[in-house]
This record gives structure tokens, C-alpha cells and sequence, in this order.
């Protein structure tokens, strides 16, 4: 598999999400039977990853959106 340094692969759907819902687009890829979530390495990266540990208050409905949307591409790319 060609992989690009400057990414970070997650493999937590709601780390990912929140990230999405950041506004940092994932790219999904297949390893075997699992879905790795690729995101670009750049620091707001890094910021709204410590941000999403430091348990922030997100509205409700607007995160389950994007788990929603990230739960149908795994689908999607599984199938």
C-alpha cells in the first residue's frame, strides 16, 4: 500500500468524527477487513485531535451527522 507521510492513521470512528465535524475531511482505506482513517498531519490536526480528548461540548445531533456519515463510507468501502 502507497501511504503519504504527511497523514495520520485512526483507526477511533469517533475521533474521526469529531474531526469531520471540525471541518478535516477523512480519507478512508480498506486494510484487510478493517477501515483506517487517513488525515492530513498539519497541526490544526493535531489541536482539534487534544481538543476532542479534552471531552469538549458538542452539540449533539450535529456529531452524530458526521459518525452517521462516516459509519455508511466504512459500509460503503467494506462492501
Amino acid at each position: 500500500m502507497d501511504m503519504e507521510t504527511n497523514t495520520i492513521l485512526l483507526h477511533d470512528i469517533y475521533q474521526t468524527a469529531y474531526c469531520d465535524y471540525k471541518g478535516i475531511q477523512p480519507t478512508l482505506i480498506k486494510q484487510d477487513r478493517r477501515v483506517i482513517f487517513l488525515l492530513p498531519d498539519t497541526p490544526g490536526t493535531y489541536q482539534i485531535i487534544t481538543e476532542f480528548n479534552n471531552n469538549p461540548r458538542v452539540p449533539l445531533l450535529d456529531y452524530l451527522t458526521h459518525l452517521k456519515k462516516l459509519r455508511a463510507q466504512m459500509i460503503s468501502l467494506r462492501g
